[in-house]
């Protein structure tokens, strides 16, 4: 039996002093070596103390002495990793648990249920997402081997990279949370700075202003991470839609074949009271095979009391209450000025 296994087990509750002896016989010595000396079970003591053989135990009225050898003299690591396989197991199965879990609650909801319970059926949501930008799920199974060989230690995942590709907007909706459109693009700079710095994107999410109005700056991202190995494995555009609409979509359609999770990649269009959907044809992105309707609320709304927005009278039950889901970006309070 190892010293680990003697002080971890949960019968061995004490209170007392713990002392551990090195016994190993080195170079004709024949005594003992001090290794630990403190109150309680020793959990926290050393790899090298831990992984000792224990060779003898002996009691007094104030404390507990163990003797201790290591086997040829060498730290015993086979032990260590076969409790570590099983923790690793434990932490597996269980988060199997959770994504089987939250994969159900996603499939069996309703519009009913979403207005009920809004906030808890969005983290279900974004259990599964988070679970597939790791890239620890591949047919349903979760592998934690599989996000080791994706990922490189110190190496940086960003699940949901944002880009805001332009302040520039060919609308002025009263309810924009971005405040005034302002004549700026992201640069190409910028861009490759973002790709040197990251190493795996779970998602690209090309934002604005409106994005469709810097087609520049969405190419050239997909080129430069081609060129660097690093393209997403999914994207997403939020659009008005009166805009450079062709080559948007002709865009997306050739990123789309590349993309690792086909299923997670989306162009909206915004179509409420403020983007009336009569005044320009929208035919072309609504006809992409990964057209999401997610941003069509002819109904209603929900509304962020940022920018232009705070003019507003919101009727509070419109009014997004942000959560881990939402993205919130605080700057300039200003109304007429571009949030930062």
């Amino acid at each position: 039996m190892l010293i680990r296994e003697f002080v971890q087990n949960p019968a061995f509750d004490v209170n007392c002093y713990i002392k551990i002896f090195d016994c190993t016989k080195k170079a004709g010595w024949k005594g003992k070596i001090p290794v630990y000396d403190g109150p309680g079970a020793p959990i926290y003591a050393s790899e090298d103390i831990l992984s000792m053989e224990l060779s003898n135990v002996t009691t007094n009225q104030h404390e507990i002495i163990l003797e201790g050898i290591h086997r040829d003299g060498v730290v015993q690591k086979e032990e260590p990793e076969k409790l570590m396989e099983g923790h690793k197991e434990k932490v597996q199965k269980a988060l199997q648990a959770l994504y089987d879990a939250a994969y159900q609650v996603n499939q069996i909801t309703d519009e009913d249920d979403y207005e009920q319970f809004p906030d808890l059926l969005d983290e279900s949501a974004n259990i599964t997402n988070e679970f597939k930008n790791l890239g620890i799920v591949g047919d349903g199974i979760v592998s934690l081997e599989r996000r080791r060989k994706n990922m490189k230690r110190n190496e940086i995942f960003v699940g949901n990279l944002c880009l805001e590709v332009t302040r520039r907007c060919n609308m002025g909706c009263a309810h924009c949370l971005r405040g005034n459109a302002e004549d700026l693009d992201m640069s190409r700079e910028t861009i490759d700075q973002v790709l040197e710095q990251v190493d795996m994107i779970g998602q690209v999410t090309f934002t604005g202003g409106e994005p469709s109005l810097n087609m520049d700056a969405i190419r050239y991202f997909f080129a430069q991470a081609r060129r660097y190995g690093k393209l997403p494995r999914s994207f997403f555009v939020a659009t008005n839609g009166k805009a450079n609409q062709e080559e948007l979509a002709i865009e997306l359609l050739k990123q789309y074949p590349d993309m690792e999770e086909q299923e997670f990649c989306g162009v909206a269009l915004s179509i409420d009271e403020w983007h009336d959907p009569q005044d320009y044809d929208r035919s072309i992105l609504k006809g992409l095979s990964f057209y999401s309707d997610c941003k069509e609320k002819p109904d209603g709304y929900s509304l962020i009391p940022e920018g232009r927005a705070a003019k507003l009278v919101i009727d509070p039950e419109k009014m997004i209450r942000p959560t881990s889901a939402h993205i919130v970006l605080f700057g300039n309070s200003d109304p007429d000025a571009g949030a930062l």
